[in-house]
């Protein structure tokens, strides 16, 4: 899938592979540790893994190494959209519930429950313990269609936390600074396999399967005839959510993306995830 910013001039292109996505560290985590008050480097790093000439999401990844120490891992790929956990010398292992999964250096990961149309899904809020007590740093947020792919939102709680952050998001944001009209996303590849990168070996096959075996990408033009037929399939899927929101930044973002990916052959699909996302990013805020 193609991301586009809020204004449509610049695109990010998504090659097939795996990509870092969002990493956050350089923070501090405080905890306590035999009657004392230790320190710990934050460090969190999301994976995306793009399949298809048209770059869907297909995997995510999200391994909490802080303290220079692999700690946790949570897996998702679009096989059966369920979250997997598995910490260091344990199997993987099913997330059915809402949770709190806790690191002893001072992180951890909130697991919580938003509902849509399609039933029940999981979010995530990260954070990390401090002097000043618990506190939140982001909210990842996703819907995802079994068989198909899934789509996600980053949400930062704090804006002077952006310094921390690198991956392609941290590109996108630098983009829309510039007057470059679009950005590959090379950088970011990850030369190592799924599993490697901390992933489950069963989620690395699937995603070996989804691949197509060129891993050539594809950019079709839209033009403005496309454009306006795209604008009412996302309508007809935003249009409850998009309800009130007129100048509101968040949602419109929403729009203006639905209408680029299903403009550039991403389907009704897109429409539909787009809006299931939406939803859950307001609910989690």
């Amino acid at each position: 899938m193609i991301s586009c910013d809020q204004d449509g001039k610049h695109y990010l292109l998504l090659n097939q592979g795996s990509f870092s996505l969002w990493r956050f560290s350089g923070p501090q985590a405080e905890f306590h540790s035999e009657g004392r008050v230790e320190k710990s480097d934050v460090d969190w790093q999301i994976y995306t893994h793009y399949s298809g000439h048209q770059s869907f999401t297909k995997g995510l990844l999200l391994v909490d190494q802080s303290a220079g120490h692999f700690r946790r891992a949570l897996e998702m790929t679009s096989q059966d959209c369920v979250w997997r956990t598995r910490t260091e010398g344990n199997d993987w292992e099913v997330l059915k519930e809402p949770q709190l999964l806790s690191a002893a250096v001072g992180t951890g990961f909130n697991i919580t429950s938003h509902n849509h149309v399609r039933g029940e899904k999981l979010g995530i809020r990260l954070y990390m313990n401090t002097k000043d007590g618990h506190r939140e740093v982001a909210v990842l947020s996703l819907s995802c269609r079994p068989s198909h792919n899934l789509d996600l939102a980053i949400q930062m709680r704090r804006p002077e936390d952006v310094k921390f952050v690198q991956g392609e998001l941290r590109a996108a944001r630098k983009a829309r600074k510039t007057s470059m009209l679009q950005m590959t996303d090379d950088e970011f590849e990850q030369r190592k396999s799924w599993k490697a990168l901390g992933g489950s070996e069963a989620a690395s096959l699937y995603l070996e399967a989804t691949d197509e075996p060129t891993g050539s990408n594809f950019v079709s033009t839209c033009g403005e005839a496309q454009k306006a037929d795209a604008a009412k399939i996302c309508a007809k899927h935003l249009g409850e959510n998009m309800q009130n929101q007129t100048g509101n930044a968040h949602s419109m973002i929403f729009l203006d993306d639905c209408v680029f990916d299903v403009c550039m052959g991403a389907g009704e699909v897109a429409a539909e995830l787009a809006a299931e996302l939406l939803a859950s990013t307001k609910e989690l805020m």
